[in-house]
């Protein structure tokens, strides 16, 4: 037998807390979910769910299989495909909170995990990503519920739960690829099980890495080879997102270590980093198997984009975050049960924190994510270069209101939200090579299609496209600045008949 004690069962009281919390962080997560327009990688995933739909083979080097499945579930046709694909984020998420307050309580109480839950849902991190289309919201969640299992392993020792945590890894391995990383979890699992032998330990190992193999990924590689899908390209990233193994090691992971630890303090706060620090040694001390077992999760979350990203974006290190605000409740919680006294004061700060911190966050992130005090790197990303919505949206939505309904091209890297917002338009989204050699067949195109009448274009000033080389006669209609004023989106109207410039 193990000698982990039991966790008391949930009490009516308890349970309805519990799910009072996740209605709380429903609704912070859906209200006004479309206030941020779609990111350029959202608009891909959407794109590649559509395709699924119309039985298209999944193309190779999409390392988001069920990220792209689950969108296509879901239903990627305009005009709801921006708050169907993110609303479908949300749900998943709110398993991710569910798990990690169990986590909470099966570590050290019932307190515990309502405030782990609480500091999930107030998160501004979390929060900002919870409500986007991307495969870190839903890889993040995934983990959590991998380590919960992970801990139900420790505890029993039972070959049931080890298929458990092996479906959840299989899972987390598909919405990412970069969730390759937790297949480090059931080892670390069998080695911190207390009571069990070393022919147990290699049993139970045995079984996870057998149904993990066996069970899910011979089949699945199988089933997308019938598919005609190019699986080793599955892991395959681009150059100048992922390093290897080699001499600029020593250079790239102390300037991620440092970039995690400013991205960590921009979002999570100092005085929040700085009390999980000591929250988490404070509970390492007294608790030392459960407090291991999260700190070498969090290092697995961490491990991949800090060994292996040549840049470190702030999504990339999103599954780590639930395991530091875990170190902190169940420090909090420990302190609380030790101390009783300590229960006001922890009360006291948490709610602080909340209103100096999170609050005008969340109000910006419901009425203009413009205003919201993101990083240099996620700025640009998500709000004033070409992987923004912003502009595309906006003319889109202007389009759709439109008499005229003409037929619409955009030359614009973020495509897709363009679709979504001047649906039922027909929106043609061509291919944009970032280094400009689309230009040439890109204003033919355009001709093309002003030889069967007039024609709407949306591009943008940015160099891979040239908009002064548009077929003549064309006008322009409107201008739409993207947050910043450095960036901005242009509507033409090309005439019937309108031809491209002879070149040199």
């Amino acid at each position: 037998m193990l000698s982990a004690p039991r966790t008391p069962k949930v009490t009516t009281g308890q349970l309805l807390g519990v799910c009072l919390l996740l209605v709380l962080c429903a609704f912070t997560r859906l209200h006004n979910l479309r206030a941020l327009p779609l990111f350029v990688d959202e608009g891909f995933h959407i794109e590649a769910a559509g395709r699924v739909l119309d039985g298209d083979t999944i193309g190779p080097g999409m390392a988001y299989l069920l990220h792209t499945w689950y969108n296509a579930y879901l239903g990627p046709e305009p005009p709801v495909a921006d708050w169907t694909a993110r609303a479908g984020h949300v749900l998943i998420g709110l398993l991710g909170v569910a798990a990690l307050y169990r986590l909470g309580r099966s570590f050290v109480s019932h307190r515990a995990g309502l405030i782990a839950a609480a500091l999930w849902i107030s998160s501004p991190y979390l929060a900002f990503f919870d409500r986007m289309a991307l495969a870190d919201p839903l890889l993040s969640p995934l983990s959590v519920v991998a380590v919960w299992a992970a801990w139900r392993v420790m505890r029993s020792g039972a070959w049931r739960w080890g298929i458990v945590l092996a479906g959840v890894i299989a899972l987390a391995i598909l919405a990412k690829a970069s969730g390759i990383v937790w297949l480090a979890l059931p080892l670390v699992a069998v080695i911190l099980a207390p009571g069990l032998v070393r022919q147990a330990r290699l049993r139970l190992g045995a079984i996870v890495y057998g149904v993990l193999l066996g069970g899910f990924f011979v089949p699945f590689i199988l089933f997308l080879r019938m598919r005609g899908f190019n699986y080793r390209l599955y892991l395959g990233e681009s150059p100048s997102h992922v390093g290897g193994l080699d001499a600029n090691l020593f250079e790239r992971v102390p300037r991620n270590l440092a970039d995690a630890w400013s991205i960590d303090v921009g979002y999570l706060g100092l005085p929040i980093v700085l009390l999980a620090i000591a929250g988490g040694l404070f509970w390492l001390w007294r608790r030392p198997r459960p407090a291991l077992l999260t700190l070498l999760a969090l290092g697995i979350a961490a491990s991949g984009p800090i060994v292996f990203g040549i840049h470190l974006n702030s999504r990339y290190l999103l599954s780590h975050v639930p395991y530091v605000l875990l170190a902190l409740a169940c420090g909090a919680g420990l302190l609380i049960e030790r101390r009783a006294w300590a229960g006001w004061p922890v009360a006291v700060a948490l709610a602080l924190w909340a209103l100096v911190f999170y609050l005008p966050f969340q109000r910006d992130l419901w009425t203009d994510p413009a205003d919201l005090p993101l990083n240099d790197d996620d700025r640009i990303a998500y709000l004033t270069s070409e992987s923004s919505g912003y502009g595309v949206r906006a003319i889109g939505r202007m389009l759709s209101a439109d008499a005229a309904s003409l037929p619409v091209i955009g030359l614009v890297a973020n495509c897709q939200p363009l679709r979504i917002a001047a649906y039922p338009l027909d929106v043609l989204c061509p291919q944009i090579r970032w280094d400009g050699t689309s230009q040439q067949e890109s204003m033919l195109l355009a001709q093309q299609w002003a030889a069967e009448g007039p024609v709407y274009v949306v591009g943008e000033n940015l160099p891979y496209i040239d908009l002064a080389g548009l077929p003549q006669p064309h006008t322009l209609i409107t201008t739409v600045e993207r947050p910043g004023g450095a960036s901005r989106v242009y509507l033409y109207r090309i005439e019937q008949g309108a031809a491209v410039a002879a070149g040199p």
